[in-house]
């Protein structure tokens, strides 16, 4: 509300200079107007003070001063946008992780075959693999044969009964297809002759009902030898035919005394190579000889009927008992003077000395020429009965001239040949926090992830494995995880030296290789101890991606 006053010019131009200091002085902003006979006072109502009360006359009209003039427009409003409070960023779990690198390095293998042959040269084999017999031109059954084939109908096979096809008879393709076995074996004189390895050895042992030391030849690299040997074993009736009873127990006792008496190792070029022992038992029939070790040829005297209870299953079986095979364990037949029944004899003699590893690296072949019980020869013998029993019921001729034995003998061969090198695990010097461009996994994206379960939850979260791109450090993150117990675990693929990506999962702990670890979170930014990961496995096993 403004007052109009009416002062005389002189008045005016004395109060107008007071008053523009007053308010210039007092910070006021109420705006002062004058002219040259009136100034217009803005009312200035001070707290407390009682209201302001003008004499009449002085507010009376002037035709000198004309009417208030309008306020003056108020100044813009200013719009203040206040300063936005700070996004509240959630709490960050973050580390480092290092591998310690391997990959399959290539070393000279450093072992060499050693074959050791033990073959049935017993009188059965001098008959077909049918089991028959036909010198006077008559077949008659000889030795075992087919299911639904006759009994065996005569004795004496091989002194007096034979097969007269000399190229069919179970005893010529044997020793044919050991001369082949001595043949490709990395021997001086043989076409496949390698001079920088040691050179492949030999020993030959055939047994009938027993298995005397002149049954032995010894070990050997010459294949000349080796095939003389066999050409004679027990051939006194002539080319190709065999006499007497069938002890395997003897034969394979006779085969690890000569193992026990070789030496383990052979030095050539500087290096020290170790024997790998292979045996290869070959027969046609059921052991019914008894092993005596304390006899020098090894033979304890025939499970004839008579060695078992009267009146029971083996005893009233008679002669045929020699051809029953449960008759001949000691399971089904019982012991006899304290003596383990042949079969059960053979299996014992095996499995102590030979698959056993007593004299070093030793596996055990069986090949079971004829339609033979399969009793011991399959499942106690061997080294297993899926990889190492070959049966070989009948004869088959292929167009090449060789046959089913030859090829058995083929694939035991090839089993044993040492490759010249073998996979050696190698680790590329010490833990890498890093992975470089030349060890990138090749499509792999992520490199890999962390994962944090909750113990009280079981609920899992992962977060990918990360490379900085300039020093190639490898690190991971989570955001957001409340505190708590947690187990942590890892996967990373690395390419190593040789070219493989493989995962690498376990963690090290001093050490100790985990699946996981025990780590507890406290809801707030914080940074785990660093992981460290090894290999999940054989480097030199089939890769893993």
């Amino acid at each position: 509300m403004r007052q109009r006053l009416l002062l005389s010019p002189l008045l005016v131009a004395l109060t107008i200079p007071l008053l523009l200091v007053a308010i210039s002085g007092a910070g006021a902003t109420p705006a002062l107007t004058a002219s040259v006979h009136c100034v217009y006072l803005p009312m200035v109502m001070v707290a407390g003070s009682p209201p302001l009360s003008l004499p009449r006359g002085a507010a009376s009209a002037d035709p000198h001063c004309p009417s208030v003039p309008a306020p003056a427009p108020a100044p813009p409003t200013a719009t203040v946008t206040p300063t936005p409070t700070a996004t509240m960023v959630p709490a960050q779990v973050t580390g480092g992780l290092r591998l310690l690198p391997e990959y399959a390095g290539a070393a000279v293998n450093l072992r060499v075959p050693r074959y050791l042959v033990v073959f049935d040269a017993s009188g059965s084999m001098s008959a077909n693999f049918d089991g028959q017999c036909n010198e006077t031109g008559t077949i008659v059954q000889c030795s075992n044969g087919p299911p639904g084939y006759p009994d065996v109908q005569v004795i004496n096979t091989g002194t007096i009964h034979y097969w007269r096809t000399q190229q069919e008879r179970r005893i010529y393709v044997a020793k044919q297809a050991l001369i082949r076995l001595a043949r490709l074996a990395n021997m001086p004189g043989n076409a496949s002759y390698d001079s920088t390895r040691p050179a492949d050895q030999m020993a030959v042992v055939w047994f009938n009902e027993g298995a005397p030391t002149s049954n032995v030849l010894s070990f050997s690299s010459n294949p000349a030898s080796i095939t003389n040997f066999i050409i004679r074993a027990n051939n006194i009736n002539g080319s190709y035919r065999s006499e007497g009873g069938t002890n395997g127990a003897a034969g394979l006792y006779r085969a690890q005394l000569l193992l026990s008496a070789a030496s383990p190792t052979v030095d050539i070029n500087g290096q020290t190579y170790t024997y790998e022992n292979h045996v290869i038992f070959i027969t046609d029939g059921i052991s019914s000889g008894f092993f005596d070790p304390t006899r020098a040829d090894l033979w304890g005297g025939q499970s004839l009927a008579n060695t078992y209870p009267a009146n029971s299953y083996c005893n009233r079986l008679g002669a045929l008992v020699v051809e029953s095979a449960v008759c001949q364990t000691t399971d089904g037949g019982g012991m006899f003077n304290g003596w383990d029944r042949p079969i059960t004899q053979m299996i014992n003699v095996s499995q102590t000395y030979l698959t056993s590893g007593m004299y070093g690296p030793t596996d055990v072949y069986v090949v079971a020429i004829s339609h033979v019980a399969t009793t011991g020869l399959s499942d106690g013998v061997p080294t297993n009965s899926t990889d190492y029993f070959f049966p070989a019921p009948s004869l088959e001729t292929y167009a090449d001239g060789t046959n089913n034995v030859d090829a058995i003998i083929d694939t035991i061969y090839s089993r044993t040949l040492p490759n010249a090198t073998i996979c050696q695990p190698m680790t590329a010097g010490d833990w890498a926090s890093s992975i470089d461009a030349a060890h990138l996994p090749d499509g792999a994206s992520p490199l890999g992830e962390v994962a944090l379960t909750s113990v009280s939850t079981g609920v899992s979260y992962t977060a990918p494995i990360t490379r900085d791109p300039t020093t190639g450090e490898l690190s991971y993150l989570f955001t957001g995880l409340s505190a708590g117990s947690y187990q942590i675990q890892a996967s990373l693929f690395y390419k190593g030296d040789d070219g493989v990506t493989r995962i690498y999962s376990k963690l090290d702990v001093a050490g100790t290789l985990l699946d996981t670890l025990d780590v507890t979170l406290s809801g707030q930014t914080q940074t785990l101890d660093m992981l460290s990961l090894r290999l999940g496995g054989d480097v030199c096993a089939t890769p893993q991606k």
